[in-house]
């Protein structure tokens, strides 16, 4: 199943395509295999963490960053090279949210995404449940779940519910592969959802007090219940032991690494207002070279700025 809106962006890409180039053969079908290469092509890197409370210094509320490792080669061979799009979204019709999505061209479903609540949408992969993919009409691969719940309608605007809020909208739906799926949302509201074919999405899991003091927030690739760290992260407790307040700086140093299978992308937002943040992106091209490390505030894309590079 592919949401209206993600399927509508597809044809709309196609189009543009054979506008611009008659005698591409791209069709519908070329970018809906693509649009699932998150829920086949699996790797075991990824790492999340998020922040607040007495581990942020004022005007930040809250630190959060995702980067997604992915295997160059890999990626390449899918779409020939390596290219990373930062697109913001300004959706017309009423009641949607704006948003910013990280990927590679022709990529619509939220990889890594943030919207104006400043919570980060994401994916990780989970380790596998032996089942095949479930069939039926209500089945939806990890990457447009993750969409989904970054474009929702008549989200509460009590940043304190929208969690269970997109919890309860995937309900309905099966998982096509396992996945665990950040709903980063700002100062403590946010929580990771565990899904796999045979149980849906489930397993809703929010900040723990038993773990620094319920103002962290971890994810990784193996399961944990919230009070420990997970098993494949257990280099980020030494960072939270640490000095605090914490930084932009720091929070984005804590992930930042590369190789030709870590760091294919990396986003950090740092949060003090709705519509109010900054945020820091960064991809990886072919071998360990990275893109130049963009610096941009949330107004410069939906007020109308230019961006600002780091080189």
């Amino acid at each position: 199943m592919f949401p209206s809106d993600a399927a509508e962006e597809m044809d709309g890409i196609v189009s543009g395509v054979l506008d611009k180039t008659s005698s591409s053969t791209v069709d519908a079908g070329d970018l809906r295999i693509l649009n699932t290469y998150g829920d086949w092509g699996y790797t075991r890197g990824c790492r999340s963490h998020s922040c607040w409370g007495s581990y942020v210094a004022a005007p930040v509320k809250t630190l959060s960053t995702r980067r997604t490792d992915y295997n160059g080669a890999k990626i390449a061979q899918v779409v020939g090279s390596i290219d990373f799009l930062l697109c913001a979204y300004l959706p017309s019709e009423t009641g949607k949210l704006r948003w910013l999505n990280f990927g590679i061209p022709g990529v619509v479903i939220s990889g890594t995404g943030v919207n104006e609540y400043g919570t980060i949408v994401s994916i990780h992969d989970s380790p596998e449940t032996g089942a095949g993919p479930p069939v039926g009409p209500n089945v939806l691969t990890r990457s447009l779940a993750s969409r989904l719940m970054m474009t929702l309608s008549h989200l509460p605007s009590d940043s304190s519910r929208q969690l269970d809020f997109a919890y309860h909208t995937l309900q309905p739906f099966k998982s096509w592969t396992g996945s665990f799926l950040n709903y980063y949302a700002p100062e403590g509201s946010g929580g990771v959802i565990t899904s796999d074919p045979t149980q849906g999405f489930h397993l809703l899991r929010k900040p723990q007090a038993s773990y620094f003091g319920g103002e962290v927030l971890v994810t990784s690739n193996q399961q944990t219940n919230g009070s420990v760290v997970p098993s494949d992260f257990t280099a980020i407790d030494a960072y939270y032991r640490g000095a605090k307040p914490k930084t932009l700086t720091d929070h984005w140093g804590a992930l930042d690494l590369v190789d030709i299978d870590v760091g294919a992308q990396m986003m950090s937002v740092a949060y003090r207002n709705r519509g109010d943040m900054t945020l820091w992106a960064r991809g990886r091209l072919l071998g360990t070279k990275t893109t130049p490390k963009i610096v941009i505030e949330w107004s410069d894309l939906f007020g109308g700025k230019n961006r600002r590079i780091v080189r």
